[in-house]
């Protein structure tokens, strides 16, 4: 696109995961209250009624290393 990017600093390490759904029914999700037990980790769920296939539900965002 051609527009300018500004540098991004690297401000600690951190990792993201992507929690995806597999089946064609209403999504149960299960470990949030494990996943919120990692000091600064967050879980974010996007909501979504029904899985249809291979879809993606949420994300857990974690910036301490070593994370499970």
């Amino acid at each position: 696109m051609g527009l300018p990017a500004p540098g991004i600093p690297v401000l600690h390490a951190a990792h993201s995961v992507a929690l995806l759904g597999h089946l064609d029914e209403v999504p149960v999700i299960e470990g949030v209250a494990e996943a919120l037990a990692v000091p600064e980790s967050q879980v974010r769920l996007f909501g979504k009624p029904e899985c249809l296939g291979h879809r993606r539900l949420g994300g857990r965002n974690c910036h301490q290393c070593g994370c499970p």
